[in-house]
């Protein structure tokens, strides 16, 4: 027995262990305010420790704190508490990203900008007072979700049998490896404060119902659901849930005197507690919640109210991602097969649920004991009242965030693995134990949780390393250009041969500040289409918004890699060409600044080149088919003209259709010439490239070349003949034919008067 004491002891160390080591991880690779409401709940800690009062949300009157100025204090007086040594007088909000993409989408990688602040590239080793205030509020929420994991075993040890220290361990370890936990865990934020008063809330409830109640644990009892008051309303759904289970233990000692002495005793202790809070916020509001100044900020409750079945339709999504991962302020998410497989677990769970229910009610039949049904029972009725509410809150304020389940996720993490145990293999001499599958699924999720920081948070808020010029790639295709006296460009590469309409295209730039700069410039990339459209295009600060060129060292080189999607509507095949430039994002008109090359003259910066080409080549259906080779390298498959008398002066359609055989690996100019056959002069036509340029042209293409041939006003009368071919733009060398010509013959043409 000892040993096996020893042995979870040792498990449930290792496990907040590797939670602490996980959530500095999480902690420093998200930069301060960039998670969920960062800043305004630090706001509302910088207002207590300057001023000793708690903030006032007014209609109309702006303050860094919002919302959340109206929000359950207990957690921002702590960390107010916390930050006594420092001076916060100086504290403002950070320059903020103009750029900044605020929405759930599976594309954060090609969109960038998830920075909402700017921030200096060593700011989170800096040992400032705001910093270290905002370090320290974020350990308080890690020291939290310490306190979380732990009570989470405790409850799992009560609710599962003491001997149960394997199934206690998993369900510790699946509220500790949840990744999203683990960053709101590491926030400025009264989540994680939230998630352990009601774990231990739950843990006393569990106790009573084992143990009985008495007047220690009503006294202990109230003060945390005091606590709990003032720091997260939904936890005022404990009081019902408490008074429930008192009423319960009535039958075991039934005495309404000691009912009614422990209810006035845990009633007296909370309002004791959290009492002035809510006189506060009536004095103030008119409102003791405050949920009437809070919705302020949100412009007012929802109207019309959406019913449960669009809120189902429209918001269950986002709520399952950020329960699991949405990291940021919930736009840096996994990859859509992750949450697939997360959702499945999830399926998983309440089947095994039904399975356990009805085992459990078999065995109550046999055994009368009724202690875990009833624990079980508790526990799905926190998470069942939770999720009630927030569904109720969705109605009235859009709040589809999974944090705001936390709340129950002791509850959650203790239910899944009772139920995930009831799947045992027993085949011939193959037991397996039924705990096998939780402490399974708490592994897997260590492994996801060990790997976010590095495969998404960092990749999204990293700062690209700056290098030197002689660490330019060989690939660069150079440019040089100067933008207003400040920035150069030096070049830049395409990674893709060819792209296709609705394709992300990656277009890196190679900054250098030419001196100090003191404004923080926009970078565009602009797509150019035929008839130079933009077909799409990326404004973004460097790096997807990390490197501000105000920060930007002299002398050194960034790295800007710009993503931006081409219309699904842009017209194929084409060669997309690449407008590349700055521009002041506050400027009237926002401009884009002149660039200069190296001779100090003005420029257009349109340059390059790459294919686009058709999600599908179109069939070939001249109205005049045939098979003209050229070169053993393009084949004429046919052509549209009008085979009627034409007039002087009228211009007439030509289409050409085309099948490359091999590449021409080059670009060739193709003449159209309308030639008078007894002097062999041409009297019309023209030379000129296709609009799809034919060093881009690859075996399987199917081109359709469309032309106007203009015919002069004076043309006399008479036969005429149209003939065209290809030659190179070197040394003018004409394609030949198989039968040896350099030109085709391709009608006759009559003018009339």
């Amino acid at each position: 027995m000892k040993q096996k004491i020893q042995q979870s002891t040792f498990g449930l160390t290792l496990i907040v262990a590797a939670f602490i080591a996980l959530g500095l991880l999480y902690d420093f690779t998200v930069p301060f305010f960039e998670k969920p409401d960062e800043l305004k709940h630090f706001a509302v800690i910088q207002h207590i420790r300057q001023t000793g009062q708690l903030p006032v949300v007014r209609a109309g009157v702006y303050h860094p704190w919002d919302q959340e100025g109206t929000q359950p204090p207990l957690y921002h007086l702590l960390a107010a508490g916390l930050a006594l040594p420092f001076d916060l007088s100086r504290f403002e909000e950070p320059p903020r990203n103009p750029h900044y993409a605020d929405e759930r989408s599976f594309i954060w990688r090609e969109r960038g900008n998830n920075n909402l602040y700017l921030h200096p590239p060593d700011e989170m080793w800096r040992f400032g007072s705001v910093l270290l205030a905002a370090r320290l509020a974020r350990w308080l929420s890690l020291a939290a979700g310490v306190i979380t994991i732990i009570l989470t075993y405790r409850l799992a040890r009560l609710v599962l049998g003491d001997g149960a220290a394997g199934p206690a361990l998993a369900a510790a370890g699946l509220a500790a490896f949840i990744p999203q936990f683990l960053h709101v865990s590491t926030a400025i934020t009264n989540d994680s404060l939230s998630v352990t008063l009601a774990a231990a809330a739950l843990l006393m409830l569990v106790k009573i119902i084992r143990q009985g109640s008495s007047m220690r644990t009503a006294l202990g009892l109230g003060l945390i659901l005091g606590a709990g008051a003032i720091t997260k309303l939904s936890l005022l759904y404990l009081a019902p849930l408490t008074g429930l289970i008192l009423l319960l233990d009535l039958g075991r000692h039934r005495s309404f005197k000691r009912l009614l002495s422990e209810g006035f005793a845990l009633s007296g202790v909370m309002l004791l507690v959290a009492g002035w809070w809510f006189w506060r916020n009536w004095q103030v509001y008119g409102d003791i919640t405050a949920l009437n100044a809070h919705l302020l900020y949100r412009g007012g409750p929802l109207t019309p109210t959406p019913s449960l079945a669009e809120i189902w339709q429209t918001e269950m999504t986002g709520l399952e991602l950020s329960f699991w991962a949405a990291f940021g302020a919930g736009q840096v998410l996994l990859e859509p097969w992750l949450y697939d497989i997360l959702r499945s677990i999830k399926y998983v769970v309440f089947i095994a649920v039904g399975l356990g229910r009805w085992r459990e009610l078999s065995a109550f039949k046999r055994s009368k004991q009724a202690f875990r049904l009833q624990t079980l029972g508790l526990l799905a009725a926190w998470v069942i009242i939770i999720f009630g509410a927030l569904l109720r809150w969705m109605q009235i304020t859009p709040a589809s965030w999974g944090r705001l389940l936390y709340p129950a996720l002791p509850a959650m993490a203790v239910v899944s693995v009772w139920a995930l145990s009831q799947f045992r293999i027993e085949w011939g001499k193959l037991r397996t134990p039924g705990e096998i599958w939780p402490l399974a699924l708490a592994g897997l999720l260590f492994l996801l949780a060990a790997v976010s920081p590095f495969r998404y948070i960092n990749v999204a808020y990293a700062k690209t390393p700056l290098i030197t010029e002689a660490n330019l790639p060989a690939n660069l295709e150079p440019v040089n250009l100067v933008y207003d006296d400040a920035l150069r460009l030096h070049g830049y590469t395409v990674e893709a041969s060819s792209v296709q309409p609705g394709d992300w295209l990656a277009v890196t730039l190679y900054w250098q500040a030419v001196k100090p700069v003191d404004k923080n410039y926009s970078a565009f990339v602009h797509l150019l289409g035929q008839d130079n459209k933009v077909i799409g295009q990326s404004n973004s600060y460097p790096d997807g918004g990390n490197w501000p060129t105000s920060m930007l060292p002299p002398g050194r080189v960034l790295k800007d890699t710009h993503y931006a999607q081409i219309s699904s509507e842009a017209d194929a095949p084409a060669v997309i060409r690449l407008a590349l430039g700055i521009f002041e994002f506050d400027a009237p008109g926002r401009p884009a600044k002149p660039a200069f090359n190296q001779n100090g003259e003005r420029v257009e910066p349109i340059v390059g080149g790459v294919p686009l080409l058709p999600q599908q080549w179109p069939a070939l259906t001249p109205t005049q088919s045939m098979a003209a080779n050229f070169a053993e390298q393009i084949e004429l498959a046919g052509y549209d003209w009008l085979d009627a008398p034409l007039s002087p002066g009228e211009t007439v359609p030509l289409t050409l259709y085309w099948r490359p055989l091999a590449p021409p690996g080059q670009d060739l100019n193709l003449f159209i010439h309308l030639v008078d056959p007894d002097t062999g002069g041409q009297v019309a036509g023209f030379d000129g490239p296709p609009g799809f340029p034919t060093r881009f042209w690859q075996p399987g293409y199917a081109i359709i070349d469309q032309r106007q041939l203009a015919l002069p006003a004076d043309l006399p009368p008479g036969q005429y003949e149209l003939r065209i071919g290809w030659y190179n733009l070197a040394d003018f060398g004409r394609l030949p034919l198989a039968d040896g010509n350099d030109n085709l013959r391709l009608s006759v043409v009559e003018i009339g008067d």
